[in-house]
Order: structure tokens, then C-alpha cells, then sequence
């Protein structure tokens, strides 16, 4: 991505912290035998975490509906992930973690550089994203099933 992107896709504070691991934009990031140990492990730690987070959320803010078991990152309806002054990075992260537009064993046609292969027998996320969604969304007088396991 920081190769990809324009130099200021990010803030500076998360062009600092790639910086901070040797990522820069134009050079090759080639990091030696302890660090690699280091951010092996760090991700490791982060997806146990952001699963967890993404799955199992300790913010009651994240439940849309009472009885069932659907959620949102989106509490407080900020797309920027604020509330106030705080930014809200259990919410960021589990949006980020679930968040992928193209899924499945196979890439679609033209659609290779944004899919994520999902392996047949393995989980994967489901996520239901409603574009102007109408009053009854917003008033739960609709409101989506759970899912159930079709035997």
C-alpha cells in the first residue's frame, strides 16, 4: 500500500509508525532477522486481537438489535470512527478487520488485486451492508434473521 498510494494516503502519525519499522515510500523494506522475529509475532498478537474484537466486542455499542447477534463499528454513526475527540479504535479495527468489497476460492474475473480466498471447510465473514437503507432500518421495525445452520 505505502508503495501504491500517494505519499499522504494516511495521516503523518501512521506514515510515522510504518517509518518507525523501516516502511518508506520508494525504498525497499528489508528488514533483518530480529525484526521480521518481532513483527511475526506482532501479528500474531493483533489478528488474536482484532478477531476477538471483531467477533466478541466488549463495546455494547457495537449490538444493533437487542436479541440478536448482528453488530456494527459504525457506533455512533461516525464513518471516521470519532466520538468527540476520541477516536474510536476497537470500533476502526473491527471494521478494517471485516471489511473486504470480493470473496471466495477463486478471484472474479478482473477483481484479483481486491479479493481475499476464503478455503473450502474454513470460516470467513459475513457482513450485510445496506445502501440508503429506508426508515424502517433506522426504527428497527425491520430488522435482518440471524443466520441458521441449514441441515
Amino acid at each position: 500500500m505505502v508503495q501504491n498510494e500517494p505519499a499522504d494516503w494516511v495521516e503523518p502519525d501512521t506514515v510515522g509508525l510504518f517509518a518507525a519499522i523501516g516502511i518508506r515510500k520508494g525504498q525497499p523494506f528489508a528488514p533483518d532477522a530480529r525484526l521480521k522475529q518481532t513483527l511475526t509475532e506482532a501479528v500474531a498478537v493483533g489478528n488474536a486481537y482484532a478477531r476477538s474484537n471483531a467477533f466478541a466486542s466488549r463495546d455494547p455499542r457495537t449490538r444493533i438489535f437487542k436479541d440478536r447477534q448482528w453488530a456494527t463499528p459504525f457506533v455512533g454513526g461516525s464513518y471516521q470512527f470519532l466520538s468527540g475527540a476520541e477516536r474510536l479504535l476497537d470500533a476502526k479495527a473491527m471494521f478494517f478487520y471485516l471489511a473486504t468489497i470480493w470473496f471466495g476460492p477463486k478471484a472474479p474475473v478482473g477483481q484479483e488485486a481486491n479479493w481475499v480466498q476464503t478455503m473450502p471447510g474454513k470460516g470467513y465473514n459475513l457482513i450485510l451492508r445496506l445502501y440508503g437503507p429506508l426508515e424502517p432500518s433506522f426504527n428497527q421495525t425491520w430488522q435482518p434473521g440471524d443466520l441458521e445452520v441449514q441441515r
